[in-house]
């Protein structure tokens, strides 16, 4: 699969196949139109998997950090697209 990010306001970020999928998964996830993508977000571009990091619920005492887990590895072993994660722009 392929990270897509949806840049906007609110920037999203789908695991897919390709980036018909990603858009359906955000749309099903969201329920939103394909209006609402296109007036929602400026551009959809592909990332590198490896390069995107989502903070986790998961904090490490020692090195006194949140845990970050990248997209690659949210990825392994999946097959079915899903959204990676959100953040407000």
């Amino acid at each position: 699969m392929k990270v897509f990010e949806f840049f906007g306001d609110e920037s999203d970020w789908v695991a897919a196949h390709d980036e018909a999928e990603a858009r359906a998964t955000l749309m099903a996830h969201y329920g939103i139109s394909a209006e609402d993508v296109t007036g929602s977000y400026e551009t959809v571009t592909e990332c590198d998997p490896a390069k995107i990091e989502f903070f986790t619920e998961e904090y490490d005492e020692e090195a006194e950090e949140t845990i970050t887990q990248t997209a690659a590895e949210m990825m392994a072993g999946k097959t079915r697209p899903f959204l990676l994660g959100s953040t407000y722009g």
